[in-house]
């Protein structure tokens, strides 16, 4: 089965040379954990890259490909599924099933 890639853009943590506090955004946490869950609760773990950039460093790169600037971003097999919201289990699954 081919590998899926998953990119979460977060706000919070380090960030280069300095560290903004989980406080700060709380969706930022709340999206990671989501998605490690899911993975582990479907047992597809071994069948995804997850990937989680600091914003601060890499803000340029989605707002250049997908017009989007509001962290947490979370992109799946290179389609931005969701900009400052967490989104629905369900979403995050038809993402993973929608793709090639």
């Amino acid at each position: 089965m081919k590998k899926h890639t998953i990119i979460i853009y977060r706000y919070t943590g380090n960030q280069g040379f300095f560290y903004i506090p989980k406080n700060w955004c709380e969706e930022c946490d709340l999206l990671i954990n989501l998605v490690k869950d899911i993975l582990k609760k479907h047992g597809i773990e071994d069948q995804v890259e997850l990937i989680i950039r600091p914003w601060w460093l890499w803000c340029w790169l989605p707002l250049i490909q997908f017009n989007s600037f509001h962290a947490p971003q979370l992109i799946i097999n290179g389609k931005l599924v969701s900009a400052g919201i967490v989104p629905e289990e369900t979403a995050i699954l038809e993402a993973l099933k929608g793709a090639p």
